[in-house]
């Protein structure tokens, strides 16, 4: 269950892997493990921090050697991702929990025909995955906006009829995520 959806997901790793399958409503950061060794000291130490009604995101000097601009740039996202929970969940693939398999979803919202897909790529699994939505219209063409592990984006336009038959898509780390955002291009 590492990538189901939760009410609030939680993560110890600042990875865009790790932060994007900790997103859900809710996102709970545990940076006091980054260390590698799981202290009650450092667990104490970090929930202080986090429980301080001055933290800010931005303040993580305390926690070490995290770059800042990732941790800013992973919860703009988580923040971005937040409305999409009020629309449709739809598993892109069957739960599992091998290393070899791509765990998949995606959030529609149906009446603004846009969504996001997200997809993870485990330790052993191969790096492309074929993406087929059933909520998207085949006469439509769709925008869409691929964030990969380094956070670099691309955009580009396809029609729904591609997005429903099978869209191929590649992920170069393993493990490494993947955040696709479509929209339907006739709706504002």
């Amino acid at each position: 269950s590492r990538y189901l959806p939760y009410h609030q997901g939680g993560t110890f790793d600042n990875s865009p892997y790790f932060m994007r399958s900790s997103m859900t409503t809710g996102i709970a950061c545990e940076f006091a493990f980054l260390s590698g060794v799981i202290a009650p000291e450092n667990e104490k130490r970090a929930m202080d921090i986090v429980c301080d009604e001055n933290y800010t995101i931005s303040d993580v000097s305390h926690f070490g050697d995290i770059d800042p601009q990732i941790i800013e740039k992973s919860m703009e996202e988580a923040l971005s991702l937040r409305e999409y929970w009020k629309g449709n969940f739809t598993a892109l693939t069957p739960p599992s929990d091998k290393r070899d398999e791509i765990v998949a979803y995606t959030l529609h919202l149906p009446c603004e025909d846009r969504g996001v897909i997200l997809v993870f790529r485990r330790e052993e699994a191969a790096a492309s995955f074929v993406i087929k939505l059933s909520d998207v219209r085949p006469d439509t063409e769709y925008t869409l906006k691929l964030s990969d592990e380094d956070y670099a984006t691309t955009e580009m336009t396809v029609d729904g009829k591609s997005l429903k038959e099978g869209l191929s898509v590649n992920i170069e780390k393993a493990p490494g995520s993947l955040l696709i955002f479509y929209k339907a291009e006739n709706i504002d």
